[in-house]
């Protein structure tokens, strides 16, 4: 995975510690690595058909912030369709995309945030390693001692 390159020094945590930077990071940037909920789709411009562009399980990096005001309603002026607590949903400003975009707690495979890097161990963590032998995270995860 190139998404994640410098993980020498990251810190092992569990998703409730990152759920808590996460919440305290009270509008400042910070980056999180993690798996799809679900397939991405999109329109396809010569047939008009809906394509899936993402799949469910791929892996996505994201730098992001909460707390961001501006740019919350939809283009049809309703704000937001449901509340993302209820399905353990993060909402964030895209920094890239320069849109609203969410992602579960419970995917989240990395993150940095305030000039460290965390790899959040997870059961989501655990199975993508066990696929992915030869990643960088999961050298790293293999290194602190974790056996999976």
């Amino acid at each position: 995975m190139t998404t994640t390159d410098s993980m020498d020094d990251a810190k092992i945590i569990l998703p409730e510690q990152a759920h808590n930077k996460i919440k305290e990071s009270n509008g400042k940037t910070f980056t999180v690595v993690f798996r799809r909920e679900n397939d991405k789709l999109a329109k396809d411009p010569n047939t008009g058909e809906r394509i899936v562009v993402a799949k469910k399980g791929d892996i996505r990096e994201m730098n992001c912030r909460t707390g961001v005001k501006s740019k919350r309603k939809t283009p049809n002026g309703e704000g937001k369709k449901y509340v993302f607590s209820q399905y353990d949903l993060v909402s964030a400003y895209d920094m890239q995309v320069h849109g609203y975009r969410s992602f579960k707690w419970a995917n989240i495979l990395t993150m940095k945030y305030r000039g460290s890097e965390y790899i959040v161990l997870s059961p989501q963590l655990i199975d993508w390693c066990q696929n992915n032998p030869d990643d960088k995270i999961t050298k790293k995860v293999r290194d602190s001692g974790i056996e999976f």
